[in-house]
């Protein structure tokens, strides 16, 4: 997991990755650098058939919500500037804005209430049909 993170411009050196939530579709991981917190996905290319679309969609989103002074998700680029890694798998990384793990009790539904009650964090996922994503 290491060599895949070290492909990312993350920031700060790699600390540990371990296992994340119990997803049923991805295989989710927590990066933790001496700097930041990111989540690690490999995305599952038999159930996302168009890997490009889904994350240009994915780039469209969170810029225009950005643009809009709204908090989301941040994407992590590979160190050639790429939205994902290519390659089997195919793999994705965001940046963690909210954090509340270290609250002791707190399952993963509830700190995604909390963090979306206390507005740290927005996740606004529109896919459109033909692949572009309009405002």
């Amino acid at each position: 997991m290491n060599e895949i993170a070290d492909s990312f411009a993350i920031v700060g050196d790699v600390i540990s990755v371990e296992p994340y939530g119990e997803g049923h579709i991805n295989r989710t991981y927590l990066i933790t650098t001496d700097n930041a917190r990111y989540i690690l996905q490999k995305i599952i290319d038999k159930v996302f058939g168009d890997i490009d679309g889904l994350m240009n969609n994915i780039v469209a989103v969170t810029e225009f919500i950005k643009s809009k002074s709204m908090e989301t998700l941040s994407v992590v680029p590979t160190k050639d500037g790429k939205p994902y890694l290519k390659g089997l798998p195919y793999v994705r990384i965001y940046r963690k804005h909210c954090d509340v793990s270290n609250r002791k009790g707190i399952i993963p539904h509830h700190a995604f209430v909390y963090c979306r009650a206390s507005g740290r964090h927005r996740v606004y996922g529109v896919q459109s049909h033909s692949g572009m994503f309009r405002q």
